[in-house]
């Protein structure tokens, strides 16, 4: 079977970039302990939270237009996107060329017929980042009024 795999972090400082070395890593390990042929491995170093500046994975969308894999490997559906609507609508846009998401921390492989499925997971991905933003911003607050800089 040819698989891509799609990485992500969500900053560019080092221990991100090591990160993203760790999941490319990973993603060779899994699909040659299963036989897969690992066709690439598309990364960004992007925020998670719309995909249409996320080069790499424009480019995987292209490539699977142009059907040179059958499966996308995510470690997470966080990976994915954390907004329900680039979700779905790149999920269709493979299924449309009959590729399949498999979400490995779950063992989830989305389909046509699992779209509801995806559709939950998506959702609880954009709620999470939505709570990680929060707690950001509260943190934020809260130290500019006690006089500190945030970082």
């Amino acid at each position: 079977m040819r698989v891509a795999a799609y990485a992500r972090v969500s900053t560019k400082k080092k221990e991100q970039l090591d990160s993203l070395e760790n999941q490319t890593r990973f993603f060779e390990e899994y699909a040659k302990s299963r036989g897969y042929t690992l066709v690439a491995v598309y990364s960004d170093e992007k925020s998670g939270r719309s995909i249409q500046k996320r080069e790499g994975f424009q480019q995987l969308l292209a490539d699977g237009e142009k059907k040179l894999f059958d499966v996308v490997l995510f470690r997470d559906a966080t990976r994915l996107a954390r907004n329900t609507v680039d979700s779905l609508q790149s999920f269709r846009k493979l299924i449309e060329c009959g590729i399949t998401l498999h979400f490995i921390n779950i063992g989830f492989t989305a389909t046509r017929e699992n779209e509801f499925q995806l559709t939950l997971l998506s959702a609880v991905s954009q709620g999470e980042g939505d709570a990680i933003s929060s707690r950001a911003r509260f943190g934020y607050v809260q130290s500019a009024k006690q006089g500190r800089v945030p970082t």
